[in-house]
């Protein structure tokens, strides 16, 4: 079957959206790319999607505006990659969308919740495919976190038979999933939600111990609004790091980065969501209370002192099963 998927991530730069043809094959499932693109976002469309981020408060109004905005640039760009691709549109099988996250909340006291924009009704309309979306929401009422897809994908491709391995995601948020060996036993792997209910009827056969999977902070989203500040947002983002390679590593800040690093709690952390707040932290450039800021954070989010020490404390620690990431 021929199915694309779209998504905008965290930095807002552009929808991604890829063609794949799935088959399977016995008890493997075989990807083929057909056709990838990324999409920039219109600038004005970016500008408006910001103004309902934190600090900023955006209307009700405008949220439902611009969720149909974003379905009509999600639809173009699936529309964009089958024409690359050279399918024919009514040849894709399906569409699987995840939308443009405005908000996402899972901390502990909250009511836990997410919100994806970009209506599956207006680019099933304009395509004429099934559209499959809701994924963050789905496993947030599933007991997970908001962020199934990945550790799915990374046990398919990056499972060895004896190894142990953890795969590192640096997108706007980093992300981690640390796979266990595979071995060589029968059995299902499963994929757990917090209720341990299966959290996919596609299981690969392996090992019986389920995959980890956790936030562990700001990825590129800091230096992508440290682009847009000293651009005057000329630039969304710092393209093929040209910038930071003209530049030279500012130790004394490194230094005092590192020493709050060696306070923060060891436990895996919930998703978490985007942070524009920290450079918003000062108009001064202040940034020993930007990363004050980011240490309470951190702290009270529980993001991982060391990546290493953290995966290894919360396997010891804790029944091994995927939390979401």
């Amino acid at each position: 079957m021929n199915v694309i998927g779209l998504i905008s991530g965290t930095s807002m730069d552009a929808i991604d959206a890829a063609l794949v043809e799935l088959e399977c094959v016995g008890d493997r499932l075989r990807l083929h790319t057909l056709a990838f693109t990324m999409v920039p976002l219109a600038s004005a469309l970016r500008a408006r999607i910001v103004t309902l981020l934190p600090p900023y408060r955006g209307s009700t109004a405008e949220v439902c505006a611009l969720n149909v905005a974003i379905g009509e640039a999600f639809a173009e760009a699936a529309l964009r990659v089958a024409r690359q691709a050279g399918v024919a549109i009514e040849s894709v099988d399906l569409i699987a969308s995840h939308g443009q996250t405005v908000y996402h909340q899972v901390a502990a006291g909250v009511e836990r919740s997410t919100l994806q924009l970009g209506t599956p009704a207006v680019i099933a309309e304009r395509t004429g495919r099934t559209v499959v979306a809701d994924f963050r929401p789905r496993d947030i009422a599933a007991g997970g976190q908001g962020a199934p897809l990945v550790p799915y994908l990374d046990l398919l491709l990056f499972r060895h038979p004896r190894r142990a391995r953890a795969v590192q995601n640096i997108g706007g948020m980093g992300n981690v999933t640390y796979l266990p060996p595979a071995g060589s036993a029968a059995g299902d792997w499963r994929l757990e939600a917090r209720n341990n209910e299966p959290a996919s009827s596609f299981q690969p056969p392996a090992a019986h111990r389920s995959v980890v999977a956790f936030d562990t902070g700001p990825g590129t989203i800091l230096i992508d609004e440290a682009v847009q500040r000293l651009t005057d947002g000329r630039l969304a983002y710092d393209h093929d790091g040209r910038i930071a390679a003209s530049g030279r590593i500012d130790e004394e800040l490194l230094a005092r980065a590192l020493a709050m690093a060696e306070k923060l709690a060891q436990a895996p952390t919930a998703a978490i969501g985007r942070i524009k707040e920290l450079l918003e932290a000062s108009a001064t450039n202040d940034y020993g209370g930007q990363l004050e800021l980011e240490r309470e954070r951190q702290i009270q989010s529980g993001l991982t002192k060391d990546f290493k020490e953290g995966v290894a404390a919360f396997i010891e620690k804790r029944p091994a099963k995927f939390v979401g990431g």
